[in-house]
């Protein structure tokens, strides 16, 4: 009785304990991932990574640390993937002096600093082995991108007003400044210019003309032609811009040859297996449970009325948890099966094999205990335990 009991009540306190399939990683290492608006300089970024390094500078818990700039670091974890280089961007890899020192400056630095500067987020970026961008992604297909952004914003909306929510944000980014240009083509032709011409001009002159690259080491770096006065104000400087026409021997301003107008752009639209898709990354505090978020979520987007061409679909940790359930419990079952089998093979006596099978579930109830007091939410590790146990108690 008792120990029809004991399995009973392990079995109820597994029915309240979080899941997440794989846990945070225990090393002295830890990330500062800084994301300005859309559009800020280089500059600007450089001057939020200083103020930040003065404070890693005087914490006696920070071994060492480098900064990246305009890039991420190469890839130092297996499923720490680098972002891609932008100006609005850059990463601080941080070494303390403990895995537990690792801890207690995450902890301190979201709460002091994750607000520190108005126009940039600092996301303090435990690493871990689940492998994805946020631990909450909600996927948007469909063709319309207004629409796609109206039900993204929408779903933002949902996650900031949900306990335990951090950063929200969508993959499409922010809308930034942009200039829409007209090549004049008649103009043009009759100028001896072609749109070739004209773009080369206009990259010499702003972001730079990709001449060539050169290896230092494993890594290639672009070599750039900028003209000494590639820094444009405004589109009037735009327009002003001259073009060497190589048939007519004379510079020709850029507004002759083509019509610029400034506007709004989007910072990228994205595409997921060949469909267009806006996700919505949710970053969570360090004491929250992905998929607990989420379920709290849920119901408040299950409330939204989708037109018949947005399909959603979840990511994040949670569908990472769909697609290794099926495969945890066919192995489970294949365990299961095994060590009967031994064990039969063992004492050649089936009701013999039997009696010491039916013990494992015996191991339930301890397991169950032992993820509660030390407040560890069930996953694969955990799963790994739990077989070992059974094989321990049989």
């Amino acid at each position: 009785g008792l120990g029809i009991a004991a399995v009973v009540v392990g079995v109820l306190l597994f029915g309240g304990i979080s899941q997440q399939l794989f846990p945070k990683v225990e090393r002295n290492q830890f990330s500062i991932e800084i994301n300005l608006n859309p559009g800020s300089s280089l500059d600007e970024t450089t001057k939020v990574v200083n103020g930040l390094e003065k404070v890693l500078k005087a914490d006696e818990r920070v071994a060492f640390y480098t900064s990246f700039i305009g890039q991420s670091s190469p890839r130092f974890h297996t499923l720490y993937a680098p972002n891609l280089p932008a100006k609005n961007y850059a990463q601080i890899l941080v070494t303390t002096i403990s895995d537990d020192a690792t801890v207690e400056v995450l902890n301190e630095y979201d709460e002091k600093y994750a607000d520190m500067y108005p126009n940039a987020y600092l996301r303090m970026k435990q690493l871990d082995m689940a492998g994805t961008n946020a631990p909450i992604e909600v996927r948007l297909y469909g063709t319309d991108v207004d629409q796609l952004k109206k039900y993204g914003d929408t779903i933002i909306n949902i996650a900031r007003n949900t306990p335990k929510t951090l950063w929200s944000r969508t993959d499409f980014g922010s809308m930034k400044e942009a200039v829409k240009m007209d090549v004049k083509q008649n103009e043009a032709a009759r100028l001896g210019l072609n749109n070739r011409d004209i773009a080369n001009a206009v990259a010499v002159n702003t972001t730079g003309l990709k001449a060539t690259e050169v290896w230092d080491e494993e890594y290639t770096i672009d070599v750039k032609i900028k003209s000494e006065n590639q820094h444009r104000q405004n589109v009037s400087d735009l327009r002003q811009l001259s073009i060497i026409s190589a048939q007519k021997q004379a510079k020709v301003p850029l507004r002759q040859v083509a019509e610029i107008t400034p506007q709004w752009s989007q910072e990228q639209i994205t595409n997921r297996n060949g469909n267009r898709c806006l996700t919505v990354r949710v970053d969570i505090t360090k004491d929250a449970v992905a998929n607990e978020v989420l379920a709290e979520m849920i119901p408040h987007i299950d409330e939204i009325t989708f037109p018949e061409d947005i399909r959603i679909e979840y990511g994040g940790e949670y569908e990472l948890q769909i697609e290794n359930n099926k495969p945890m419990g066919l192995s489970l079952m294949l365990s299961v099966v095994l060590i009967f089998l031994i064990l039969l093979w063992h004492f050649k006596n089936f009701m013999h094999a039997l009696l010491s099978f039916i013990t494992m579930p015996l191991s339930i109830f301890g397991a169950a205990l032992g993820l509660i007091l030390m407040q560890y939410p069930f996953g694969f590790t955990s799963f790994l335990g739990l077989l070992a146990l059974c094989g321990i108690v049989v």
